[in-house]
């Protein structure tokens, strides 16, 4: 009876240990694909930056007027 009670709690222990395992392998998978998108992320957003700085300096005064509309519109909606 107390190998067999032992027999049993060390193939507890192995289950344990493997879910354990499969859950750290999945875990480093998980901040892989993260790590992965968020540097997609990081990239798009430069790039989206990089062409709006264009545009602001092809077009300074419609950038500046289109500026004070949306600044307009956002400040009337904040008084309501």
């Amino acid at each position: 009876m107390p190998g067999s009670l032992q027999s049993v709690e060390f193939q507890a222990r192995e289950a344990a240990e493997d879910l354990r395992q499969a859950a750290q392998q999945k875990i480093q998978a998980l901040r892989e694909v993260t790590s992965l998108r968020a540097q997609h992320l990081r990239q798009a957003a430069k790039d989206q930056l990089s062409a709006m700085e264009t545009q602001v300096r092809a077009h300074p005064s419609k950038s500046v007027l289109i500026s004070l509309g949306l600044g307009m519109i956002l400040g009337i909606m904040w008084h309501r």
